[in-house]
C-alpha cells in the first residue's frame, strides 16, 4: 500500500483540517519526525482509523478522536487516499460524535459513517449505529 493524501478536520489536537500529499516526497521514502507532542502519532492514528476504525496503539480510543479544541458544530473526519496495486482507493470515515443541531439548537450524537471508493468509482457506504472493528481493508 501506497499512501497518496491524508485529510483530516477536527481530529486529535487539530482543530481545524490538516491535509498531507505524500506524492510531494519524491523518492517514496519519508520519515514522519518532531519532537514529543508535535502529533506525530496522530498521523498514524488517522491512517490506522481511516483502514481499521481504531486507533494505532492501544491507549487511545475513538471517543477520543474529536479534538477538544474544535467547535461543537465541527465535524471528525478523516479521508485517506492510497494505491495498492496500481489502483487508486479513497476512505472517508467518521467517527460517531456529538454535533451541533441548528435544527435542535443543541448537541446530538451523529452516527459514525463510511465511505469507501473503490478504484472503479463505485462507492461503499456504511453507516455506524454501535461500533464495532469494521476493517476497510486487511492485509
Amino acid at each position: 500500500m501506497k499512501p497518496i493524501l491524508l485529510k483530516f478536520h477536527a481530529f486529535g489536537p487539530y482543530p481545524d483540517t490538516v491535509e498531507i500529499d505524500f506524492t510531494q516526497f519524491e523518492s517514496g521514502i519519508f520519515l514522519i519526525s518532531g519532537p514529543t507532542g508535535a502529533g506525530k502519532t496522530t498521523i498514524f492514528d488517522a491512517i490506522c482509523f481511516a483502514l481499521y476504525s481504531h486507533a494505532s496503539g492501544n491507549t487511545r480510543t475513538i471517543d477520543s478522536f474529536k479534538s477538544h479544541h474544535a467547535q461543537p458544530q465541527d465535524l471528525c473526519f478523516v479521508e485517506f487516499t492510497f494505491s495498492l496495486e496500481g489502483k487508486t482507493y479513497h476512505i472517508r470515515r467518521t467517527p460517531k460524535q456529538m454535533v451541533y443541531s441548528k435544527r435542535k439548537k443543541e448537541l446530538i450524537e451523529s452516527s459514525g459513517e463510511v465511505l469507501f471508493t473503490l478504484p472503479d468509482q463505485q462507492i461503499l457506504t456504511f453507516f455506524i449505529k454501535k461500533w464495532s472493528y469494521y476493517p476497510i481493508y486487511t492485509c
